[in-house]
């Protein structure tokens, strides 16, 4: 059986700018570049680390709304 690799991780974040200014603060460089922004607020931010492993930050609106390149997300059935 081979071992698991983890290399992202996504989590839903009750207040962005908190969350994105907390993993700042301990040393990830989040560049503006990497945050996705609408009228209503920043709701996703995609970062990947030297190493390889990506670090994504959604709002609680981002699963119900568009993927950064404009096509519709998908939306879990539980989430509707």
């Amino acid at each position: 059986m081979s071992t698991p690799i983890l290399n992202q991780l996504n989590l839903v974040v009750q207040d962005m700018e908190k969350s994105i200014a907390f993993y700042r603060l301990i040393g990830v460089d989040i560049p503006e570049s990497a945050i996705w922004r609408t009228s209503t607020g920043a709701h996703h931010v995609q970062v990947r680390m030297p190493s390889g492993f990506e670090l994504e930050l959604d709002s609680p609106a981002r699963p119900r709304s568009t993927t950064p390149d404009g096509a519709q997300a998908a939306t879990p059935a539980a989430a509707s």
